[in-house]
């Protein structure tokens, strides 16, 4: 709670002393790649362990600082902290599946899943020569994430085709988004990047109508959140500047 505090105070403080005198007339449009190293937290920790995102973002500032955006992240990690228990029914005494030829089946685990948010904001300019500032964004979409089941050759038919969606805990549904960081917008045409603070919360429910470890549908709602750290690279597509009625397109 002191961190949020600070944080408010710092952004009003930069926003009265400068926002008046510094605010970025450009109007901007860029592709935004990004990549974050996430934690679950609530219900999603039960499940999952640190995971990683990566995606793409449509961004739009325009000439008052107001920032609008449209984000795709995929989700993934390989730690599925169940896993020992997904497959209890089917496996043996020691944990293992038996493929139709007989052996131990070689099965993986993975998280899978991704986001979709649109995103509103403002960018606090700071008193640099470079297009550069703190910015703050909120949002809302959709959640989805499940577990992957991988078998090598696809000799166990126990997790194939239709009987793993009875294993991976698929669940999705509405979400809310928040943002917190530092966007660097330098003349040099490469040296453009952001990198902040996010956090991700949904409210989940699955979408299968059998689960197998559990012996029937999970029916609850949950509560998932992942947060931490996000670095994207900029790639300005559209830039005008009415004070110097210059266009700049692909830089």
């Amino acid at each position: 709670m002191k961190k949020i505090v600070f944080i408010i105070i710092f952004l009003s403080i930069t926003y009265f002393s400068f926002g008046q005198k510094l605010v970025d007339s450009t109007k901007t449009f860029s592709l935004i790649a990004h990549y974050s190293f996430d934690f679950p937290a609530f219900d999603m920790k039960d499940r999952y362990g640190n995971n990683n995102g990566v995606g793409t973002e449509l961004s739009y500032k325009t000439s008052k600082n107001v920032l609008f955006a449209l984000d795709y992240n995929y989700i993934f990690g390989n730690n599925i902290k169940i896993e020992d228990s997904i497959f209890k029914g089917i496996s043996t005494s020691d944990g293992f599946i038996i493929d139709q030829n007989g052996m131990y089946a070689e099965v993986f685990c993975y998280e899978r899943g991704f986001s979709v948010i649109a995103k509103a904001g403002y960018q606090f300019q700071l008193p640099t020569k470079y297009y550069s500032g703190i910015q703050v964004l909120g949002g809302g979409g959709f959640l989805q994430h499940k577990i992957r089941i991988e078998n090598r050759e696809n000799v166990a038919p126990q997790i194939l085709g239709d009987y793993a969606k009875g294993y991976d805990y698929l669940r999705n549904g509405p979400a809310g988004y928040l943002y917190v960081g530092y966007v660097f917008n330098a003349n040099q045409k490469l040296i453009k990047f952001t990198a902040g603070f996010d956090c991700l919360f949904a409210f989940t429910q699955s979408r299968r109508d059998y689960l197998f470890p559990i012996q029937g549908p999970d029916k609850g709602t949950h509560f998932d959140m992942i947060y931490g750290f996000k670095f994207g690279w900029i790639i300005n597509l559209y830039k005008s500047n009415k004070t110097k009625n210059k266009k700049y397109y692909f830089n």
